[in-house]
Order: structure tokens, then C-alpha cells, then sequence
């Protein structure tokens, strides 16, 4: 079996990892060097996605406790 249609796969991947990590302020090429890795690479973009996406997550729920905060603060007012 060859590894050129994974290989392939995995170069089309680490440009979205790419873009990933420079938005989660990661190592970049660190994040591409491992996505391009067969067998490796598919995985870890996998997890990469997962953790940006509970990242986001998170950044919304604390957002929301903050506008909740604000608005028991105005209405004790």
C-alpha cells in the first residue's frame, strides 16, 4: 500500500493546522511538521481540532458568566 494518497491528505490537513495554530497563538511548524507525519498526522489533526474547538467553548462560557455578573450587578442597582 503506498503512502502517497496519506501523505497527500496530510499536506491539505496542515494547511488548516496551519491556520489553527495561528489563531490558538501555537508553534505553527510544530503543528504542521506533526500533521504531515502518515499515520501520525491524521490523528493529531483530529485532536487539534477537538482542542480548539473546547478552547472556543470555554471562551463562551466565561463570557457568559460575565454578562451574568453585569446583569445581577444592574439589577441590584
Amino acid at each position: 500500500m503506498s503512502f502517497l494518497p496519506i501523505t497527500i491528505l496530510n499536506l491539505i490537513l496542515s494547511i488548516f493546522t496551519y491556520k489553527i495554530a495561528q489563531k490558538t497563538n501555537a508553534n505553527k511548524w510544530l503543528y504542521v511538521f506533526l500533521t504531515v507525519i502518515p499515520g501520525i498526522g491524521t490523528v493529531f489533526f483530529m485532536y487539534i481540532v477537538l482542542s480548539s474547538i473546547l478552547m472556543k467553548l470555554d471562551q463562551i462560557n466565561y463570557l457568559k458568566s460575565e454578562i451574568q455578573v453585569t446583569s445581577e450587578l444592574k439589577n441590584d442597582i
